[in-house]
């Protein structure tokens, strides 16, 4: 399912990719640490996919904001 999401995140899709996300998240049987793991993958995931939108659109003051956003969830 988080594959899913990223997929539809890349494409563009934010309701698809909402849809999915949440599947992920509600999976039965997840540990606590496993649901982070899904979640943080998702956020880093899904701002990577938007600044590569942004890129091939040429706007890029947007899609270095979302790559801002990345590092700052790594440091």
């Amino acid at each position: 399912m988080a594959q899913l999401s990223l997929i539809h995140a890349d494409a563009g899709q934010a309701d698809k990719q909402e849809v999915y996300s949440k599947r992920a998240q509600a999976v039965p049987g997840l540990k606590p640490e496993e649901l982070l793991q899904i979640q943080a993958n998702l956020l880093v995931s899904r701002d990577i996919a938007a600044a590569r939108r942004f890129s091939r659109a040429q706007a890029y003051v947007d899609a270095e904001t979302h790559i801002q956003r990345v590092a700052g969830y790594l440091l």
